[in-house]
């Protein structure tokens, strides 16, 4: 097991320099938390395609496409939303849950539209929304950022976009040096997820050992990076080569949030 520590000396105001240090006592413990559905019957999950959040109320959210299955926080099924269709509260394919304080905001990637749910799931709002997001935080105004990749020449490779209250665009950011290409797509993708510090969120590259603590909207980053030679940002290779018995086998390198 590999403990990372973070130096106090920062060669710039948004990097931090990455070590890491063997720990012979660390490990890693799973607990359950709670099993959705049953084999069979109401509510069980037939395919490992599935999107799953948990809401505000403690409920796990969870579609196969369409419709929308809502399980409690112990995992007992409760009831259907909305079903297959193009209607109001229907779904083409259910692609990404995204819940906040007053609600649920679901991505409908098919359709290329999204629909605003209540705490009660009825339809609030529904709208065009072009962009399928592979992560996506939603703020209490119903604003929020998305890793996403936008199909228009301009933001071609560009993964982060912040949108307004009405789910508009209004600034995307996070653009690699890279030339984008379609065959090293994974290199572009990027995954937000919720800070427990107010007004912030985090960052992490897929194929990178790099993540950042954001401010909603800043443009810049407190970025944290390391490199392992154990295994290296794979560019073209996806070998994984495992560090040597005893050596942790690590570089240390900075870098500047874009």
């Amino acid at each position: 097991m590999l403990l990372f520590a973070t130096l106090a000396v920062l060669l710039q105001p948004d990097t931090v320099r990455l070590t890491e240090r063997l720990c012979a006592s660390c490990n890693v413990r799973l607990e359950r938390i709670a099993t959705l559905g049953d084999n069979n019957g109401p509510g069980a999950i037939s395919t490992f395609r599935v999107a799953l959040a948990k809401d505000t109320a403690g409920r796990y959210l969870v579609s196969e496409g369409a419709p929308l299955s809502v399980y409690s926080a112990q995992g007992t099924f409760l009831r259907t939303v909305g079903r297959r269709g193009g209607g109001p509260g229907e779904y083409r394919r259910i692609w990404r849950i995204a819940p906040f304080s007053q609600g649920t905001i679901i991505f409908d990637d098919f359709a290329k539209r999204s629909t605003v749910l209540s705490l009660n799931f009825k339809v609030i709002d529904t709208k065009p929304a072009p962009e399928a997001p592979l992560s996506v935080i939603v703020r209490d105004d119903r604003s929020g950022v998305m890793a996403s990749f936008v199909n228009t020449p301009a933001l071609k490779g560009v993964p982060l976009h912040d949108f307004d209250t009405q789910g508009v665009l209004v600034r995307s950011y996070g653009a690699s040096r890279t030339p984008y290409r379609a065959d090293l797509r994974d290199l572009f993708q990027r995954y937000v997820a919720k800070s427990t510090v107010s007004n912030t969120f985090w960052i992490n590259h897929r194929r990178d050992y790099t993540f950042a603590h954001c401010t909603f909207g800043n443009q810049s980053c407190r970025t944290y990076v390391r490199r392992a030679e154990w295994f290296p940002a794979p560019a073209f290779s996806g070998l994984v080569r495992a560090p040597a018995p005893g050596s942790a086998a690590a570089t240390i390198d900075e870098r500047v949030a874009s």
